[in-house]
């Protein structure tokens, strides 16, 4: 919903603007905090994805560190524990994106 409304402003906005001259939208200092704001949020959900992506691949390369991982030298319990947490990323794969949002790996396309 948040989205749709966005794009719904946006998609205004721009009509609106087109409408008028360049002057008269610098003069205008609710069009500027405007802009201002939107170029916030979307500096904010560039970041969020950055910082999704970084966990997302830390997660694969931890995962595939464990896989590696000679547990036969481990304590029985620390042995069960890594491999009930390999057979769940095994079962449930998932991947993190922006927002917040949990995708399946089968829904998403592969990159």
């Amino acid at each position: 919903m948040q989205f749709s409304s966005l794009l719904s402003v946006l998609y205004n906005g721009y009509f609106y603007l087109i409408s008028l001259k360049l002057s008269e939208v610098l003069s205008n200092k609710g069009f500027i905090g405007f802009f201002g704001m939107i170029s916030l949020f979307i500096i904010k959900i560039v970041f969020l994805n950055n910082h999704c992506t970084k966990f997302y691949h830390e997660v694969e390369v931890t995962t595939h560190l464990l896989q590696e991982l000679d547990i036969c030298y481990l304590d029985n319990s620390i042995k069960n524990k890594i491999q009930q947490f390999l057979l769940q990323l095994l079962l449930h794969p998932f991947k993190f994106t922006a927002g917040g949002y949990i995708l399946s790996n089968k829904l998403s396309t592969e990159e």
